[in-house]
């Protein structure tokens, strides 16, 4: 029983650490980024880009994390492609 307490709180405890860092893990934050979102609703997510640029089909989004970035294509106002790019750092 006190195995399975212990066992509990490490998987709970790793959790928080996993995603709960202010410096935002791109794997807890760019998956909640949905394809059909509009700009507000990622910009929420991921806060504000580094980089914007203007491109034939739309906007370009950029974001870097922790060795990661994050490259998110919006046409009329709504997110239409996601990338990630880099390596995951835990």
């Amino acid at each position: 029983m006190r195995r399975l307490a212990i066992l509990i709180m490490l998987v709970f405890f790793s959790s928080l650490v996993g995603c709960g860092q202010a410096s935002r893990q791109v794997g807890c934050e760019v998956g909640k980024v949905k394809l059909g979102m509009t700009r507000a609703e990622a910009v929420a997510i991921l806060g504000e880009p580094q980089e914007k640029e203007t491109v034939a089909q739309g906007e370009l989004l950029r974001w870097r994390f922790e060795g990661q970035e994050v490259f998110l294509m919006l046409n009329q106002d709504k997110v239409t492609g996601r990338r990630v790019t880099g390596r995951k750092v835990r």
